[in-house]
């Protein structure tokens, strides 16, 4: 018997039994894999839609569903100019994502960013620092935050800009050497280089008593560029993080592996700065001056807290100091009659190009004004600050939000809609002089350096080289467009900051 089912085991035909191949099962995992993923997604997004509590407010059905919308539109920096169209459809309230929503009424910057007596501030919602790396910028105690602020903001004051205002000239008295003998050459040259050339030089001298060169030598600083990269690669990688399954594959991104070790030699090289500058003897007063007599005292700042902050103002007070001129001349070679009436302020008020100062400028109400619409119009971070709310909720522009959403005022869409504007998309800086036919903008909602708490402690500095730098232009230069269909805004991107495309402008001297 045993024999016999031997004999027909052996003599069964084995290779009529199919055998599932090793490819097969990868296919069948992979499909299953898929079919999880896509039923998770689609879950997920049927309780966005009809079930969140955020479900009520209105905007795109698909940034509702899922945060893929948002975090693409960040990454590929047009998310400004789609939360602008998004406002004009739906109104001043739109749901930019399942978990965020976008406001462009005056109340929110107060119902948002300030801190309310019995409310706890409400933190930043879209990046918590690791513990040991806060900083001035970041830091998520309210408490701590205030203290590392009161250890740098007297290096900000406007006692302060008086003693820093002679290093800040030097760099703008080379600028316009330069600029002058580009003018006999025929006069064609990259503005927005420029401004980023000497706002970083200035930032620079400021922070450490450092002189990068770029205005000297005409070139750009290898640190502008790494900068602007380092704000690339912190938008690809803070944004890869909210959407599911990417956030897992983070760290086999190529780009970001180098955007990494970019910042790491940037960081090094600040440190190095900063290590330099505090051994200096007998400096020019700078923003150290102020800072270093707080260094790891009781209620000051730490050496990691100072390093990590002034990480940030390079690249911040740099990109803000360099977009607002930007901004403002563009439009001045836009509106040849803006143009006239602003070189007749400055021409008619200086004898000399000496007499243009910080102290000299502030009483020139159109030059103010220009400015001032330069920042509605091109503001220098056009994006947003999310907030994250707390768990007892928040009342916000008359409407209940509820705990754990992320909130925040978009400065481009707020700036450049009809809801707060009249002619919002115009240069106008009449708006700002009392002109009757603005008397209705909304100019509450105006905050290009935030508000609150942790309302920009720099944007004094700011105000002041930019008047200076832009008085100093018009005295000295009549600016033209060489391209007059050229625009500032076409293709540009916003990362955390602008990447500005170069901006030629043909030049030509004043005599005076």
């Amino acid at each position: 018997m045993a024999s016999k089912l031997v004999n027909s085991i052996q003599d069964f035909e084995w290779s009529a039994v199919p055998v599932p191949s090793i490819q097969h099962g990868i296919f069948t995992i992979c499909g299953i894999l898929v079919f999880t993923t896509i039923t998770i997604i689609l879950m997920n997004g049927i309780y966005n839609l009809y079930f969140h509590p955020l479900a009520k407010y209105p905007g795109p059905r698909l940034w509702a569903f899922t945060n893929f919308p948002n975090s693409i539109g960040r990454i590929q920096g047009l998310m400004y100019l789609r939360l602008k169209s998004a406002h004009e459809k739906y109104g001043p309230i739109v749901r930019s994502a399942p978990n965020e929503l976008s406001f462009i009424t005056p109340e929110a910057w107060t119902d948002i960013y300030a801190k309310k007596p019995g409310r706890p501030e409400m933190p930043k919602g879209n990046y918590v620092p690791q513990p040991g790396t806060e900083s001035l910028f970041d830091h998520p105690v309210h408490e701590e935050h205030q203290r590392i602020r009161k250890s740098l903001r007297n290096g900000f004051t406007e006692k302060a800009q008086r003693e820093q205002e002679p290093r800040v000239r030097r760099f703008m008295d080379q600028l316009m050497n330069n600029l002058k003998e580009i003018a006999k050459d025929g006069g064609v040259t990259d503005i927005a280089k420029w401004n980023y050339l000497i706002a970083y030089d200035i930032v620079a001298d400021l922070c450490f008593g450092e002189n990068f060169k770029g205005v000297e030598k005409g070139e750009d600083h290898k640190w502008i560029g790494i900068g602007i990269n380092t704000s690339t690669a912190f938008t690809v990688f803070h944004e890869s993080k909210r959407i599911w399954p990417f956030n897992k594959i983070l760290t086999y991104i190529p780009y970001l592996t180098k955007a990494v070790l970019l910042r790491m030699q940037h960081v090094f090289f600040l440190n190095q700065l900063l290590e330099k500058r505090r051994k200096a003897k007998d400096t020019e007063p700078d923003f150290m001056t102020h800072a270093l007599p707080y260094l790891d005292r009781p209620g000051g700042i730490n050496l990691s807290e100072l390093q990590r902050s002034l990480e940030i103002v390079v690249t911040a007070a740099s990109d803000t100091t360099a977009t607002l001129p930007i901004g403002a001349i563009y439009h001045l070679c836009k509106n040849p009659s803006i143009y006239a009436k602003l070189k007749h302020e400055i021409r008619s008020s200086f004898n000399s190009e000496d007499e243009i100062q910080i102290s000299s400028v502030f009483d020139k109400p159109y030059l103010l004004a220009v400015l001032k619409e330069a920042l509605r119009m091109h503001p220098p971070v056009p994006g947003n600050h999310p907030r994250r709310v707390g768990k007892e909720g928040a009342t916000i522009a008359g409407n209940y939000v509820p705990p754990n959403t992320l909130v925040s005022f978009p400065h481009w869409a707020g700036y450049h809609s009809e809801r707060n504007w009249n002619r919002p998309d115009d240069f106008v800086p009449e708006r700002w002089m009392g002109a009757p036919e603005f008397e209705t903008d909304n100019r509450a909602c105006f905050k290009p350096f935030s508000h609150g708490p942790r309302e920009c402690m720099g944007q004094n500095v700011a105000h002041a080289v930019t008047r200076v730098l832009m008085a100093r232009y018009i005295y000295n230069f009549d600016f033209e467009l060489a391209d007059p269909e050229d625009g500032l805004t076409d293709g540009a991107r916003v990362r955390l900051v602008w990447s500005h495309k170069p901006l030629l402008l043909k030049i030509r001297s004043v005599g005076k």
